[in-house]
Order: structure tokens, then sequence, then C-alpha cells
């Protein structure tokens, strides 16, 4: 299994075609291996807003045991794990995503483990309380950012 998935990483960053900028320009390509379909898509960057989201503030009832992402564990075990977490609509989940804030240019690399925010907002991910702090101040509140994708294999 593990030299199928180095065999699809390699395809994917594109071994198989030629080289990496020829990879961009075929996307997204599909890899079919027996029963398994994996989709490979390049990285790609969005730019827009970003805010903040915590166990506190987005489990009002029971921050300590409710509230599970939509990848199933809870926000305060992440939080409590210390995982750099956030949410997003443009992603796959387990998608490792570099936010950059346009402002400082600090930046930190994130796992998207949720769905979010709501669309309503017009913000292009949400991150945990934490990661947010690492590249602004929390009563900044929301901030321009820029997204790109570091690996979702």
């Amino acid at each position: 299994m593990k030299k199928i998935l180095r065999r699809i990483k390699t395809f994917c960053a594109g071994g198989g075609v030629g080289s990496r900028q020829e990879a961009l320009r075929l996307t997204p390509k599909v890899v079919a291996i027996g029963l398994f379909f994996l989709v490979c898509s390049p990285a790609f960057a969005l730019e827009g807003k970003a805010s903040w989201y915590s166990s506190k503030d987005a489990c009002k009832y029971n921050p300590t045991k409710g509230c599970p992402t939509a990848s199933g564990k809870s926000i305060y075990v992440l939080e409590k794990e210390k995982i750099m977490f956030a949410a997003s609509w443009s992603y796959p989940l387990g998608t490792k995503v570099r936010v950059t804030n346009r402002e400082n240019s600090r930046s930190i690399v994130v796992e998207i483990w949720d769905r979010g925010p709501a669309k309503r907002l017009a913000r292009v991910i949400d991150l945990g309380k934490e990661a947010f702090s690492k590249i602004a101040p929390l009563k900044s509140g929301v901030i321009n950012v820029s997204a790109e994708t570091l690996s979702s294999l």
C-alpha cells in the first residue's frame, strides 16, 4: 500500500507527466488503482478574510464535550491537544494549508478538520484560536490572508 501511495504522490507531483509545471496544467487528474480513486489536484491559493473560533464560542451549551467537527473530533479535544486546525469549504478535510497574514507576512500551517465559515460571512477560512493568535492578535477578529495547499494525501 505504501508503494502505491508513493507512486500516486509522484504522479500527482508531476512525475507521471514530465514536470511539475506540466502537471499543474493538467488539473484535476484522476488516478484509478483497483477500486480506489484518488483525485490529484495541485496546490492552489485563495485570498480573502479569515476569522477565528474556539470551543468556548462555538459550543455555548457544552464546550468541553460537544461540538464535533466535520471530521468527527471535538473542537475541545483539538484545542487540548494543541492541534493547529481550521475550517474551510474550499479544501478537503485533512488538507494541510499554509495561511499567511497579508499585513505582517506571518504564516502558520494548519490542517482542515472542519467545515465553515458560515457562507454568508464571505470568509475564506476559519482558524482555531491558537492558530489565529500565532499570526495576529485575537482582538483584531478578522484579517486579510492568503491560504495555499501544502498536501492532501
